[in-house]
């Protein structure tokens, strides 16, 4: 993503912290909570955000996501291994 716009000042708090403007978060869909990276490079400090993917998702993070609308399963039924093999023979043409 290459945003244009001018650049902003800012300063360092007390405790390391810096605001970043309400313009740029709002174009780089950016919110509470965001982790980042950040490095010191020749040309200054560069920060990147960290993509969901990057900063990994817990199973906690998910639930919800899917919705099952059948029967209730067991969990002895849910842990049951899953028999793929009637699939690779069909595919097999046996």
């Amino acid at each position: 993503m290459t945003l244009f716009m001018p650049p902003f000042e800012t300063k360092l708090s007390s405790k390391g912290q810096v605001v970043i403007p309400r313009e740029i978060r709002e174009k780089s869909n950016l919110s509470k909570g965001q982790v980042f990276r950040i490095e010191a490079t020749s040309a200054g400090i560069l920060l990147r955000p960290v993509t969901q993917k990057k900063a990994g998702l817990r199973l906690e993070d998910l639930q919800g996501f899917f919705k099952y609308t059948g029967e209730p399963v067991s969990d002895e039924e849910l842990f049951q291994p899953v028999d793929y093999s009637k699939n690779w023979n069909r595919k097999a043409g046996k």
